[in-house]
């Protein structure tokens, strides 16, 4: 599958304080069973799972990539290379020993996801949603100075997107009559202090 860059790169300086910036959001369509994916998600949906500090939406806190489905396994290893394609992309050094984490988000109508972030310490990583099921909706990314200016990227059912952890974002209203499905997930470090993370059982290991 053909990936998508999205690109923002801010113009040379000429100031010694001016900001600047340099990172991608990368979009790539994902060939999974988004109805399996999407009927696993709604039956195992339940209050245990769910995260209080989302009051917009319906968000559950489990691991899909734990599960024991082909469809699980199968999102995992397109996690796995998508993740591998944005490293050579950037140029950046393929590390090991990564961890991954992922929950669930499910919106009815008149939801939506407050802008937030995954993380913006010195150890943090890369972060990624896929939606499983949308409608007329789009994730709304912010410039990482001015809060102000954002760049939404519409939401299509198969679509993964993948972007720095500290990079700033919400989503629209949903309006639809169905559910909104998405999944999001972080990678972390290897060094991270991933014992003080909340839901930190849900961590497994980035690669197979």
């Amino acid at each position: 599958m053909v990936v998508k860059v999205h690109q923002f790169k801010s113009a040379l300086t000429v100031s010694p304080f001016a900001p600047s910036w340099d990172y991608i959001i990368a979009e790539k369509e994902i060939d999974v069973d988004l109805d399996e994916l999407s009927r696993l998600i709604l039956e195992k949906a339940s209050p245990e799972y769910e995260i209080t500090t989302a009051p917009n939406c319906k968000s559950y806190f489990f691991n899909v990539l734990k599960w024991d489905y082909p469809v699980c396994k199968k999102l995992h290893k397109e996690i796995i290379e998508f993740h591998d394609e944005y490293v050579r992309g950037t140029r950046s050094p393929r590390l090991d020993g990564l961890k991954i984490r992922c929950w669930a988000n499910v919106m009815t109508k008149g939801d939506k996801l407050s802008k937030h972030h995954h993380g913006n310490a010195p150890h943090s990583y890369l972060s990624g949603n896929f939606s499983i099921k949308c409608e007329n909706t789009s994730t709304n990314y912010f410039h990482p100075y001015d809060n102000n200016e954002m760049y939404p990227i519409d939401n299509e059912s198969g679509h993964m997107h993948l972007f720095p952890s500290w990079l700033p974002h919400d989503t629209s209203k949903h309006e639809g009559d169905s559910e909104r499905i998405i999944i999001a997930f972080d990678i972390y470090l290897k060094d991270s202090p991933l014992s003080s993370l909340e839901h930190s059982n849900e961590l497994i290991d980035l690669r197979l």
